[in-house]
């Protein structure tokens, strides 16, 4: 017999959901924490454009705790600029909440004194400003 699997309703054709055929790999679900609205608008862009959903947009650790509970994302991109509002930390919490999403850290400068103490944190990446958008989407690819 055929499986029928009900079309969802309201979404993007070509856009995959938890509810689609399993045979057909589900979009990745991201969560961008990002403490400037502007740059997470443009990060979502980006990311929807090529098929990757964009849960939410949070811009504090508590917006953030509670879309990761929420929402259950696959990544999540930090900002680090939440360092001085407990970024470092955050990541063993939303860690707890959510052991399998990989954690990849965000910031406007290239350090590796932070670069390492970001991994020795639990971040599974890092990204900085100059990133490309290709280079983005193939990092999050490699990681899910």
């Amino acid at each position: 017999k055929r499986r029928v699997h009900p079309r969802v309703v309201g979404r993007k054709e070509g856009r995959r959901t938890r509810g689609d055929s399993p045979s057909r790999p589900q979009a990745p679900r991201v969560l961008i924490v990002h403490i400037h609205l502007l740059v997470a608008e443009a990060l979502r862009t980006i990311l929807e454009e090529e098929g990757i959903e964009i849960l939410a947009l949070p811009s504090s650790g508590e917006e953030a705790m509670a879309a990761v509970r929420r929402e259950r994302p696959d990544l999540i991109l930090l900002d680090l600029g939440l360092l001085s509002r407990g970024g470092i930390g955050l990541v063993s919490d939303i860690l707890k909440q959510a052991r399998e999403a990989k954690i990849v850290a965000l910031t406007g400068e290239s350090n590796p004194r932070l670069e390492e103490e970001a991994t020795r944190s639990g971040f599974h990446g890092y990204l900085t400003a100059n990133t490309s958008p290709s280079r983005l989407v193939g990092a999050i690819r490699t990681l899910l």
